[in-house]
């Protein structure tokens, strides 16, 4: 019986400039939802893919195996960058395809 296929789920950040003082306080509580977010994660391996980049495009892949709340889980995705001329991060895109109740390790020449 094949795998079912699930989406893929889109995360974006704001293109427009960001003022500082907000920037502290987003970075204070994205370490905050972090930290509990990670919390109940256990025997975490990651494999990070060849970044590919174009002109001020970049791609880059990431293949998760984990246990999380004592669930099985396989987190492949892939970060979509916008840099700015300093190459800086301007925009960032987030996709990744959930899979609970199984550990699957990345195929043969993935990430290359």
């Amino acid at each position: 019986m094949p795998k079912p296929q699930l989406p893929c789920s889109p995360r974006m950040r704001p293109t427009e400039p960001i003022p500082l003082a907000t920037r502290i306080k987003v970075a204070k509580e994205s370490g905050a939802t972090g930290r509990q977010v990670t919390a109940t994660q256990a025997n975490v391996e990651v494999a990070i893919g060849r970044t590919m980049a174009v002109g001020s495009r970049a791609v880059v892949e990431w293949w998760t195996q984990m246990d999380a709340d004592g669930t099985l889980v396989t987190l492949p995705g892939a970060l979509l960058l916008d840099l700015d001329e300093h190459g800086l991060c301007r925009a960032l895109r987030e996709y990744w395809n959930l899979h609970l109740g199984t550990r699957v390790p990345s195929p043969d020449g993935w990430g290359t």
